[in-house]
């Protein structure tokens, strides 16, 4: 449970216009997500919008599943946190249709 909340917990920290990157089953935040160095790492390490919304996908969904057997007030904060994060990435990420529906749809997961 404590890796679950520490992912709700870095997705609520993402601001606009900030990327993350997967390791090891965990999410880091980008300290720039911009210039060439980053992009180039970032192509390098297959770090991607579709690896990052997967990632944020699979996080929520076990969160819900975890709270609908054995609500907890920590589980339930740390989803309703993680919705400021998504927001941010979907201004990110506001010019690619497909990854803004993923976005929007799991945020709705989450505040239904």
């Amino acid at each position: 449970m404590d890796e679950l909340l520490t992912s709700l917990r870095v997705i609520s920290m993402i601001k606009e216009g900030q990327k993350a990157r997967i390791r090891d089953g965990l999410i880091f935040l980008e300290p720039n997500s911009h210039g060439a160095v980053t992009g180039f790492r970032r192509w390098l390490n297959r770090d991607n919008r579709v690896t990052t919304v997967r990632y944020i996908r699979n996080i929520i969904n076990q969160a819900l599943a975890t709270y609908q057997k054995e609500p907890s007030d920590p589980l339930k904060a740390g989803l309703a946190e993680a919705v400021k994060g998504i927001d941010n990435l979907c201004v990110t990420y506001g010019d690619d249709a497909t990854t803004l529906a993923s976005l929007t749809i799991i945020k709705e997961k989450i505040l239904n």
